[in-house]
């Protein structure tokens, strides 16, 4: 019953993003509140399915994906995953409403603001409730690609480009690391399964040279996501995204991805010592850097940000004080900061529309002309501070417990201690501060401020909602502290945690927590005395500079690897590559291949196959001496004509109608491509003599051969083709072997192919114009041709080939075609009827063609999943759904379907674009 709940919980917002390009014509003025529906969608179905699986009670759901490789979509509901989830959507549903209101309506962009921002909702929804680290990871990635496009929102704003491109290198590079300490444990366990791994444990005495770089991996993943110490500067740079993203992404969500992989790996890495030395002691440097950069900062988004870089440390280092019997409320902790921070990101967004202003110097006296964003201010503010009667105030008071605890039995722990009061104190000083200089003291200097925009009571509703909380939980703290009841995760938390009350008497924890409220206080009265002079030093410590300045001079560190080869010609490059390609091939092989390789693999081919293998080397070796580059063009489409037949001769029917149909659609636009350039190049005879045109590819060939005739020497004695053979009908319910192959067997091969041919198409597109428009151009050749018998045989023609395009799709299961061919077919087809046809009455929109045949292929590789079927099963069990059962023979001719569209696409997209360029004048690149 948990099933259904769960998988629409992380899909639906998924799926439903794209409909908002659409949406946003439709309805630009309720986008946030369509919004707010898929997040309240997603939070009721998380609930539900909570609710079914006893909240705290692990249950997994495993749909097969990748099965040989251990690679499956396995979720988790688990006490971690639904507290984390509930705060997702739970965060989600406010920042839409907040969304709603902030957001221009009139934004042309506003469809793509809200489809980014619930595809990273699903993505983040994947990542919490995966168990299988391969698939975590990958909703992990899916994030980061999110997040770079939300940050990067406004992109004409040169920091907004920057501060995207900064976040998603670091993010993006950290996770390279993580994939490693993944792969390195699937290595060690055998599995990718995070509740097999945590069934088991780890035994790091017999595993020692495996622990380190994993634990180290894993750590480096969590610090770059987290933003700690040293990747800790692209997240103040994040902040020139909208600010609802920064509400939700930077305060509530992704930046606690890192800390929800740390509490997840918790129970198998807390018993390590590694574990507690590099989490505590980079976590609690970066406490202490962030929050003493968070005072130097004067722009509003600057400070709550490197305040969030603080807090993050203190949860990482929370979880590495924790010992193997567990650790305690650290949901209040994550809770705390996700009210009051969220709260605050709110706030200072309407104080930023409402002035236009940032600069907490240039801000003040807003008490009077805000007074419900002051108040909502001041309670979140309070909870930031630790101030009594706040989350904020029990989320100290329990991390004071740890720590002298900790300190009692490992000295250390005072060095910890310190650390903390001293952030502390900088936290409770930032909080007066921003308060103070924006709603308290008058406007420095004479200055006036008006209110641009005045917040409406319904965006100030979400960070009341906020500071609420913050405060009712603060003052209820056994209601609370029943966070940790409802969300208990075995092995990471405690059984029978302490009982959380307002007062305890006069502890030593309640003195220290006022102590820092006291110092806090002293700090402030003391940098206002100095007019905050000492802030100017920020500058110095911007690593985000740097690493701009490192990313901008990469190309010239380039250049100085590749100088030695700038004398040289394109022709003088290759030829030196190639050759010591061959050297290096060619000795590696002599090294390793027994002496008989060569002759066991000659020994079975017949004349007629050396015929032709004589005829492909002659015309490739006519190749170099010829100088025109039309008989070029003729000995290299001799060579593909006898590679063809090459393939016929050795049964493979389709390879053969494939290589010809290639052979066939490169040379027409090949020709085109001559034709409209006329005399505008002219052949340049190379700088290398004939003789080492001749020799260099010569010597690559035999390298290659000798590289192919020693693979097969050490081949398997059972080849794949006899698998391929004994399985294609009862498996693939297909009789053409390469069909199933590329459909069925390696299906997510071809997907990766056909995407390929996308971008490559992309690719030409971009390297033939430098206009926008180009890219989804109604194409409509005007091509005049004198010839009347191409204008009466060419449609004829045309009308064959299409139908022997479709007779090759459909027979292409069980017979010679298939998706591929029948695509080249088609594309070939139209190709002809352009040198007929002066004009066409309908626009040719075939990059919208091509994309809809992915989207046909994705769509045959997701049916199955809903089936229970892994992703790409053409065959699966329907006995339940007689009504759908014929599918099961349709869903490869999708598939192939979705093969042919992006194929003729392709072809006949580039032929015309050649066209095309002629005639409309675009600059050739």
């Amino acid at each position: 019953m948990m099933k259904p709940y769960l998988l629409f919980a992380i899909f639906f917002p998924v799926l439903f993003s794209p409909l908002f390009f659409y949406l946003k014509s439709k309805f630009p003025r309720y986008l946030g509140f369509i919004a707010l529906f898929v997040c309240l969608a997603s939070l009721i179905s998380i609930i539900l399915g909570g609710k079914v699986s006893g909240w705290n009670e692990p249950q997994m759901i495993t749909i097969p994906w990748v099965p040989s490789l251990g690679i499956n979509l396995t979720f988790i509901t688990d006490g971690l995953s639904l507290f984390f989830g509930i705060l997702v959507t739970g965060m989600g549903v406010l920042v839409t409403w907040y969304a709603q209101y902030y957001m221009d309506p009139k934004d042309p962009h506003l469809g793509r603001f809200y489809a980014c921002l619930m595809f990273f909702m699903g993505a983040m929804l994947g990542t919490v409730f995966s168990s299988n680290l391969m698939v975590l990871f990958f909703f992990w990635e899916l994030t980061g690609v999110a997040s770079f496009l939300l940050i990067g929102y406004w992109h004409p704003e040169p920091g907004a480009w920057k501060g995207a491109r900064m976040a998603l290198l670091v993010t993006g590079l950290s996770g390279l690391a993580l994939l490693a300490g993944i792969i390195m444990l699937d290595i060690l366990t055998g599995t990718f399964e995070w509740h097999l791994m945590a069934t088991k444990g780890i035994t790091f005495q017999a595993h020692a040279e495996w622990t380190y770089p994993i634990i180290i991996c894993f750590l480096i993943g969590i610090f770059g996501k987290s933003a700690q110490f040293p990747f800790y500067f692209w997240l103040p740079n994040a902040m020139v995204a909208p600010t609802p993203v920064s509400a939700y992404l930077h305060a509530a969500t992704m930046v606690n991805l890192g800390v929800f992989l740390t509490a997840r790996m918790y129970p198998l890495f807390a018993s390590h010592e590694l574990w507690f030395y590099m989490l505590t002691t980079f976590s609690f440097i970066t406490l202490l850097i962030g929050a003493i950069l968070s005072l130097l900062s004067n722009d509003l988004k600057a400070i709550l940000a490197y305040a969030t870089v603080s807090q993050l440390g203190f949860f990482l280092g929370f979880y590495g004080i924790g010992g193997e019997e567990g650790i305690e409320y650290d949901y209040v902790h994550i809770l705390n900061h996700a009210l009051y921070k969220g709260s605050l990101f709110m706030l200072v967004g309407i104080v930023d529309h409402a002035t236009g202003i940032r600069d907490v110097r240039k801000l003040g006296g807003l008490w009077k002309k805000l007074p419900l964003t002051s108040f909502i201010f001041l309670i979140a503010a309070a909870a930031m501070a630790g101030i009594p009667g706040t989350t904020g105030f029990l989320s100290k008071e329990l991390i004071l417990m740890d720590i002298i605890a900790l300190g009692r039995s490992n000295h250390s722990g005072w060095l910890i201690l310190g650390v903390l009061i001293v952030a502390s104190l900088f936290k409770v000083s930032i909080a007066i501060r921003i308060f103070f200089h924006l709603f308290v003291r008058d406007v420095q200097r004479g200055g006036k401020i008006d209110l641009i925009h005045p917040p409406s009571l319904a965006i100030q509703f979400p960070p009341l909602i906020l500071s609420s909380m913050a405060f009712i939980l603060g003052i209820l703290p056994t209601q609370f502290g029943h966070l940790t009841s409802y969300f208990y995760v075995s092995g990471l938390h405690k059984l029978d945690p302490r009982i959380m009350q307002l007062w305890h008497g006069w502890t030593i924890e309640l003195l220290v927590s006022l102590s820092i409220i006291l110092g806090g206080a002293l700090f402030f009265y003391a940098a206002e005395r100095t007019e905050w002079r000492f802030t100017s030093i920020i500058g110095q410590l911007n690593f985000g500079d740097l690493f701009d300045k490192f990313i901008n001079k990469f190309p010239k560190m380039c250049k100085i690897l590749v100088k030695p080869f700038e004398p040289m010609t394109y022709q003088q490059q290759s030829a030196t590559l190639f050759s010591l390609f061959s050297i290096f091939l060619g000795g590696f092989l002599i090294y390793y291949s027994p002496p008989d390789s060569i002759s066991s693999n000659f020994a079975l081919i017949s004349p007629v196959r050396i015929l032709t293998i004589f005829l492909i080397g002659l015309f490739t070796l006519l190749i170099p001496f010829f100088n025109n580059l039309i008989s070029r063009l003729l000995a290299l489409s001799g060579c593909g004509f006898f590679i063809a037949i090459y393939f016929a001769l050795y049964s493979a029917p389709d390879l053969a109608l494939t290589q010809i149909l290639v052979e066939v659609a490169t040379s027409l636009i090949i020709l085109l491509l001559f034709r409209h350039l006329g005399n505008s190049v002219s052949y340049v005879e190379p700088s290398i003599s004939k003789f080492r045109r001749f020799t260099i590819p010569l010597a690559v060939a035999c390298g290659l051969t000798a590289a192919l005739i020693v693979a097969l020497y050490h081949s398997s004695h059972k080849p794949m083709i006899d698998f391929f053979v004994a399985n294609s009908i009862p498996y693939a319910h297909g009789s053409n072997i390469v069909n199933t192959i590329l459909i069925d067997f390696r299906s997510l091969d071809t997907l990766g192919e056909t995407t390929v041919i996308l971008t490559a198409m992309l690719g030409v597109i971009g390297l033939l114009a430098n206009k926008k428009e180009i890219f989804f151009k109604k194409i409509n050749p005007c091509v005049p041709t004198n010839s009347p018998i191409l204008r009466s045989i060419m449609p004829l023609i045309f009308i064959l080939l299409n139908l022997f395009s479709i007779y090759l799709l459909l027979r292409g299961h069980n017979y010679p075609g298939g998706g591929f061919v029948a695509g080249l077919t088609n594309g070939i087809s139209i190709i002809i009827l352009g040198f007929s046809i002066q004009v066409f009455n309908r626009p040719l929109l075939f990059m919208r063609l091509g994309f809809f045949g992915i989207g046909i292929i994705l769509l045959a590789g997701c049916l199955p999943l809903f089936l229970g079927a892994p992703f790409l099963t053409h065959y699966v069990d329907f006995s339940t759904l007689p009504k759908v059962a014929y599918i099961s023979s349709l869903t490869p001719l999708i598939f192939d379907t979705g093969v042919y569209l992006v194929v003729l696409a392709m072809t006949a997209k580039v032929y015309f674009l050649f066209r095309e360029a002629h005639f409309i004048g675009i600059r050739w690149s």
